[in-house]
């Protein structure tokens, strides 16, 4: 699908697709594999499960997912990835209020804010992350285990408890 002026592709089980230039949601699903979307307003990919799925948004969530398996999202000023459990994903935005990735469960995850929001922020625990925000936190986490976080201007981490770190 190319230039929606509505929503793109819906469906239970969505394997594949691409869905580009949407004003509303791209692709929406319960499981959602090996797609691309972009949205300029709304979700770019929105799934109970994302596996291998890239997704551009302009003002909202790239990657929207309870479960988000190796996924890359990037929005202008809204979020790269949010989920409930991100494993192996790369979210990035230029959102002052932003994050690049923003999940309750994070595992080798990376995420960039260009501005002054958040890189990474894990709600519960963060496992060999990474996160960078140009000059917001570019880390915050209640646990975090084997994680960085830096900054130019701004806060490296914000994190509760650190075990095996600085």
């Amino acid at each position: 699908v190319l230039t929606a002026g509505g929503g793109g592709i819906g469906a239970c089980t969505i394997k594949g697709c691409v869905a580009l230039e949407c004003h509303n949601d791209a692709i929406f699903g319960n499981q959602v594999s090996d797609c691309q979307g972009g949205s300029s307003d709304y979700y770019a990919i929105s799934a109970e499960t994302a596996i291998k799925c890239r997704g551009y948004s302009g003002t909202s969530f790239a990657v929207a997912s309870r479960t988000a398996v190796g996924c890359y999202g990037y929005s202008d000023s809204g979020t790269g990835v949010l989920a409930d459990m991100a494993q192996a994903c790369f979210g990035e935005t230029y959102g002052n209020a932003g994050f690049g990735l923003r999940a309750w469960v994070a595992s080798s995850c990376y995420g960039y804010n260009y501005a002054g929001g958040t890189g990474l922020w894990s709600l519960k625990v963060a496992n060999c992350c990474y996160g960078y925000a140009a000059t917001g936190t570019g880390l915050s986490a209640h646990i975090a285990n084997s994680c960085l976080g830096e900054t130019s201007t701004g806060t490296a981490q914000a994190i509760t408890y650190k075990y095996n770190m600085p």
